[in-house]
């Protein structure tokens, strides 16, 4: 751990929590705070309520001053004035980080909430101590096992992986990681920055870079203070890391509606993407492609694929043209495939089937030795960059994947029309062996598309 992130560190790993404003009301944003921790923490816990002797099974201390300990991480739940006046005694304390997840600062628009957030600021500053939000969901280490989020029970039902998503928006955090779940999809760390009072994007994607379990990083991005230090760090942290970076607040509708949900000014948004470009890393137009970029990111090891081709084998004649409109419409391409690898097809199939690319292999897809032959040919064609399989998923076709039987060696993406679980089950399954798994050819069309134009 790198001196200057000794206090963001204590925040993330931390070995003792305090609770603010823990309650045993379910109705309460304490009460879920500290059942977050207790579901996920082994480390001390210390709910503060000067309402209660006990908090969920807990002896409560009336103030944080009553604690007797440095604690690593106070998480606040309390409204936002008073919120300000327990930082500051938190931070007299000794605490090491705060956590404010308390509304009421810049994002309300009005002198009290800028008043209350100079305050906030200013405790940071005299202190030293590292504060996260205010106006945050929270954050998840899943490296650690913390969920530190007013969401209990979310951190067990995400899987490790290698992406650590920053985001502003603690609803969007949220939805990105509710989708996690359905489909199977790998996180680290989730961090919600709210209204970055201190913590801000800059210091957190250094911090990213040199974890050591964090192989891409995710930006979420409304609006930012800091504009040249944020583009130094991104430019950065992309040569270490994969980086995918998702910017809202395009209209003015949405600029407006930016500074009311954490108090951030969106900025031109062609001037933040030509920057975000010039930096070196991947800008995307949507949730969805922020996750699924990612998440090829964070399973394939490959070289070469930018600019390259793309080759389509699908069962369904009409999923191919539509694969292909998704493709061209995203900048992709089909690759034209070598005279060797089409003699290979045609050998291999009837008249019947459309023999180029798209290759439209029909019912002769239920046959693994055919399907294998053909992967084998795209392997080995140097117009291929990246092959993708696409089909309505039916349980006799599942054999069909033992043709992936040795890590894939160019970008192989499968898109699926089936069920969560049977995607999640796929991408357990295969991403070992380099095979990225998508509902539908669309959304794998898409992928294609931007592996080819920001390569892998």
């Amino acid at each position: 751990m790198r001196p200057m992130f000794e206090g963001l560190y204590k925040a993330l790993y931390p070995k003792s929590i305090a609770v603010v404003g823990a309650s045993n009301n379910p109705a309460k944003v304490g009460y879920s705070a500290l059942k977050s921790v207790l579901e996920s923490f082994r480390g001390r816990v210390y709910p503060v309520n000067p309402h209660a002797d006990k908090v969920q099974g807990l002896t409560a201390y009336k103030s944080v001053r009553d604690i007797g300990e440095r604690v690593d991480l106070g998480i606040i739940c309390v409204p936002a004035e008073k919120a300000v006046e327990v930082s500051e005694e938190a931070a007299e304390e000794g605490f090491a980080s705060l956590l404010v997840m308390s509304a009421g600062f810049r994002e309300s628009e009005d002198e009290r909430g800028k008043r209350l957030q100079e305050a906030l600021a200013s405790i940071a500053k005299r202190h030293g101590v590292r504060i996260i939000g205010p106006n945050t969901h929270g954050f998840i280490n899943l490296e650690y096992g913390l969920n530190a989020t007013f969401v209990p029970g979310l951190s067990g039902k995400l899987r490790f992986g290698g992406i650590s998503l920053i985001g502003q928006s603690g609803g969007v955090c949220h939805h990105i990681l509710i989708n996690a779940v359905m489909e199977g999809t790998g996180f680290n760390k989730v961090v919600n920055l709210g209204n970055r009072v201190d913590v801000d994007f800059p210091e957190m994607i250094r911090f990213l870079a040199f974890d050591r379990t964090t192989k891409v990083i995710a930006l979420h991005v409304e609006g930012i203070d800091k504009g040249r230090e944020f583009y130094e760090a991104v430019r950065e942290a992309s040569k270490l890391k994969k980086v995918v970076v998702l910017k809202t607040g395009r209209s003015k509708i949405a600029n407006r509606a930016s500074l009311s949900h954490t108090g951030s000014v969106a900025g031109n948004y062609e001037v933040f993407r030509s920057a975000m470009l010039q930096a070196g890393v991947a800008f995307v137009e949507s949730i969805t492609e922020l996750m699924d970029l990612s998440y090829a990111y964070s399973t394939l090891k490959c070289s070469g694929v930018k600019g390259g081709g793309v080759a389509l084998i699908t069962l369904q004649g009409g999923v191919g043209i539509l694969f292909s409109d998704v493709l061209e419409s995203k900048g992709g391409r089909l690759a034209k495939l070598s005279d060797k690898t089409l003699a290979g097809v045609r050998a291999v199939l009837p008249p019947r089937t459309f023999r180029e690319n798209p290759i439209d292999v029909s019912f002769m897809g239920l046959d693994e030795d055919v399907l294998r032959s053909i992967y084998r040919l795209l392997l080995e064609d140097d117009n291929v960059s990246i092959i993708v399989l696409t089909y309505a998923m039916a349980p006799q076709w599942e054999l069909s994947l033992n043709i992936f039987e040795e890590r894939a060696v160019k970008p192989t993406i499968l898109g699926l029309s089936a069920e969560p679980d049977t995607i999640r089950r796929l991408r357990t399954r295969l991403e070992g062996r380099g095979v990225l798994v998508y509902p539908g050819p669309e959304r794998a069309a898409v992928v294609a598309a931007l592996l080819g134009k920001y390569g892998c």
